[in-house]
């Protein structure tokens, strides 16, 4: 993924902010809470058996909408969940309660506010208008009905001897729900931090990144430089080298194939360059066609054998689809020694690759202007050091 589609990732994720499904979560726990703590049991110690079939009936309805949240994710599957749920708040929720909690001096008026700035959170454009008339319409249904026949309010809301009962689970209820919100509300301010520092993060990223192959771009190369050179000052770092790569006959495959083939033959570069390099390595775009591989704690001999593989890597197979020739790279390679700047580096890694260009191309060009890969580890002298070594030893032995 390019630095371009994880930033639009990033806003994508901020714009999709858990909030809203924070806040219906919080809904249908409050709502199935208070349910069963004061609703039922008030309607079984008073023998309300309609009123009991209702919120039983509200109380299912509320299991179901909490595992279809777990099941469906989709916006359009989510946005249908609240519309659903909004208008069971306005045509059961509600009405039940204010009959239960005494009417007009309840604090179920207190409730439908709050309800109208859920539904408003929640929902958006003709579905908010819509759940919010609906709210509407029932409340005044109830003032109604409350103002016509208040002995039906008096005859369910009494408490009478279970108090004791009702009056602690309330309690539970409340202190229950406060704990709940202000778990929602922790929960949803530390996934916003998180989401943020990431798109912050990604803005940072996709600052120092060229667009097209997604390589650094050339001030994060000479910071990544410099600060290698002041690593080695500090005794933190051993040693660097650098990498110069260029693609070979890039202004033919240009005329000949069009601009588009050539920005592909670089982003699959780039990949292929990318694949080939360890962790800590970095690659950055220093020109058109050109690529400077950063390789900390490396000698110019690992430098050279990286960049010879990589080299036959582009070789062995096509580079873009768009082009049907041969395409290879170049490379120079340069190796940090006191007192070299960050430009005297790329200086140095320039005039190999230019050496190696002169040569014939499809090579790479270390120390001294040599060509061929360097000699391993285990070759002639060291061999003949450590029979030395042991001869010696048996001489001190006899």
């Amino acid at each position: 993924m390019n630095p371009s589609d994880k930033l639009l990732f990033g806003r994508k994720r901020v714009r999709s902010a858990s909030l809203k499904s924070g806040l219906f979560l919080l809904l249908l726990q409050s709502m199935t809470l208070g349910t069963l703590l004061i609703a039922i049991p008030k309607l079984i110690l008073q023998f309300s058996w309609p009123l009991l079939g209702l919120t039983l009936g509200f109380l299912l309805f509320l299991v179901a909408l909490y595992l279809l949240s777990q099941n469906y994710t989709h916006p359009r599957q989510k946005e249908m969940q609240y519309i659903v749920f909004s208008l069971g708040l306005s045509l059961f929720f509600y009405p039940i309660n204010y009959f239960l909690s005494g009417g007009i001096l309840s604090g179920v008026p207190l409730l439908y506010i709050l309800g109208a700035f859920a539904t408003a959170v929640l929902l958006d454009s003709y579905a908010m208008f819509l759940a919010e008339g609906l709210m509407a319409l029932s409340f005044f249904a109830l003032l109604t009905v409350g103002y016509l026949h208040p002995s039906w309010i008096t005859r369910v809301s009494n408490l009478g001897n279970y108090a004791y009962v009702l009056i602690p689970l309330t309690i539970l209820y409340v202190g229950t729900i406060i704990g709940l919100a202000l778990r929602m509300i922790y929960r949803n301010y530390r996934e916003n931090q998180h989401m943020l520092e990431e798109l912050l993060s990604q803005l940072e990223e996709a600052a120092v990144r060229d667009p097209l192959s997604g390589a650094y771009d050339r001030g994060f190369l000479m910071d990544t430089i410099n600060r290698c050179i002041q690593e080695i000052q500090d005794g933190d770092l051993s040693t660097f080298s650098l990498i110069l790569f260029d693609l070979d006959h890039f202004k033919v495959i240009n005329d000949r194939y069009g601009h588009l083939a050539g920005d592909d033959c670089i982003r699959n570069l780039a990949d292929l360059i990318r694949q080939n390099l360890r962790q800590d390595d970095i690659i950055a775009r220093y020109g058109g066609e050109e690529f400077i591989c950063v390789l900390p704690g490396a000698t110019d001999v690992t430098a050279c054998q990286r960049a010879d593989q990589i080299r036959h890597a582009v070789a062995e197979k096509p580079l873009s689809k768009l082009v049907d020739r041969p395409i290879t790279i170049s490379g120079g390679v340069a190796m940090y020694e006191p007192g070299r700047s960050a430009r005297d580096m790329i200086s140095l890694a320039d005039r190999n690759l230019y050496t190696a260009k002169r040569r014939g191309r499809n090579r790479v060009v270390w120390r001294y202007g040599r060509t061929g890969l360097p000699a391993p580890t285990t070759d002639r002298n060291l061999t003949n050091s450590r029979n030395r070594r042991s001869t010696d030893s048996q001489e001190k032995d006899l």
